[in-house]
């Protein structure tokens, strides 16, 4: 409860600005990386009543989402895909025009962050695009923020899994590249976030 709260508070208030990004191309087919509760197939679910989402997170965590999913009225439209990203050469199904990934590539250390992206690569359509959310640290416009962005990373670091971070935007550029996309669109949403949207290069 206290986790979903503390993520949340961070997400929320971006998710309109970010809902409209997301579909200013029309997608029709989302997977949604971290699906944590199930909140984003739900807003994506609202906003348009043409697209399909794939829920894609640990079954325990897919568990709740699908719950929260069904009562929303979304079963038909929201699908589920069960992935541990630990294990050993994990892959996605192929065919999404967009991946979704919100404040969830700072769960992980680089060389897992890079297999993620390599994964997403592989899976988006040759037009789709894969967009990445996160927090970072290099992009605070106040002194105060990054210095709490930088404390929760000593959090995720010792209490989690002792790898996650708040990264800087300069990491996951890296990252980008050597996973084999290119960064096309580099935008503020709100006061905290950047949505990176990368294609296949």
């Amino acid at each position: 409860k206290a986790w979903f709260e503390f993520d949340h508070h961070y997400s929320d208030e971006v998710f309109q600005e970010a809902m409209e990004f997301v579909f200013r191309n029309n997608p029709k087919t989302i997977y949604d990386v971290g699906a944590n509760t199930g909140k984003f197939a739900i807003s994506g679910s609202k906003y348009s009543d043409s697209v399909s989402i794939k829920m894609i997170d640990l079954p325990g965590q897919l568990k709740i989402a699908r719950g929260n999913v069904a009562a929303a009225g979304f079963a038909d439209r929201v699908s589920h895909y069960e992935i541990d990203w630990l294990s050993k050469n994990p892959q996605l199904p192929e065919g999404a025009d967009a991946i979704w990934m919100s404040q969830f590539l700072d769960c992980f250390s680089e060389d897992e962050i890079l297999t993620i992206l390599k994964a997403c690569a592989a899976a988006v359509n040759d037009h789709g695009e894969v967009l990445i959310m996160e927090t970072f640290t290099d992009r605070q416009r106040f002194d105060n923020a990054k210095f709490i962005l930088e404390a929760t990373s000593l959090y995720f670091t010792v209490m989690a899994n002792g790898n996650s971070k708040m990264y800087p935007s300069t990491v996951l550029k890296k990252l980008i590249d050597q996973a084999g996309l290119e960064l096309k669109e580099d935008i503020a949403v709100g006061e905290y976030h950047t949505i990176f949207a990368c294609k296949k290069k």
